[in-house]
């Protein structure tokens, strides 16, 4: 689509919808990859009280969309963190931000 949109000399801006870490850093790759994408891109990555990240996006601190030079994603999961939240899911269950109480 963003590729269509550049032919046609229409910029892109990426929208959230509430991503965690890992997802915020592809869309990040994503952005910096297009031609066409605009200054504005969405984040939420500010709001985050914690992820299964290691470090801090570079998005999470201002607006800073530069090339990730790390390898992959640019980022490093961390595991305890996975096996504490994955035992939190089994004993809560699934955390469902857009439910209603009662």
């Amino acid at each position: 689509m963003a590729q269509i949109a550049h032919l046609d000399g229409i910029a892109v801006c990426k929208h959230t919808n509430g991503e965690l870490g890992i997802t915020a850093a592809a869309y990040h790759h994503v952005m910096m990859a297009l031609p066409n994408s605009t200054l504005g891109n969405q984040q939420t990555a500010t709001l985050i009280a914690d992820d299964i990240i290691k470090e801090s996006l570079p998005i999470a601190t201002g607006p800073r969309w530069n090339a990730i030079e790390a390898p992959g994603l640019g980022i490093t999961v961390d595991e305890d963190k996975v096996a504490r939240f994955h035992e939190a899911y089994l004993s809560e269950g699934a955390y469902l931000p857009f439910s209603r109480p009662g």
